[in-house]
């Protein structure tokens, strides 16, 4: 059987509402205010949102690393109806000012796993 292979690219936009969804869901929204920056940071894959406060104009960082924004992606797939298999590898690559959620299947790795151990 053929690998499957999904490349999810989100601009900076989606990567931002990705992670307001996030922690919005851990009950931990992010601080009242405007995104006004996003910096997508590689070796290793993180991210950092420079948020400026609604009330007082303060600008305040927030450091998302690699886990928590594949969470995010992921739970972004969810909700915008983009399927994502369950049993799939699935990878995060920096594409400029982008994310690639890179999902690889490979149903015969798992075929072959279970003819092995019915032997």
């Amino acid at each position: 059987m053929p690998t499957e292979i999904r490349h999810i690219i989100c601009n900076s936009a989606e990567v931002i509402s990705a992670l307001q969804l996030f922690y919005k869901t851990r009950q931990k929204p992010l601080p009242a205010g405007s995104v006004v920056s996003l910096i997508i940071q590689d070796e290793p894959l993180s991210a950092v949102l420079e948020i400026e406060g609604d009330k007082d104009g303060k600008r305040m960082k927030i450091s998302c690393g690699g886990e928590e924004m594949a969470a995010a992606l992921i739970l972004f797939c969810r909700e915008s109806h983009i399927p994502l298999p369950a049993d799939g590898q699935k990878v995060l690559q920096k594409f400029g000012d982008s994310v690639g959620l890179i999902v690889t299947r490979n149903p015969r790795d798992k075929a072959m796993a279970t003819k092995l151990l019915k032997r």
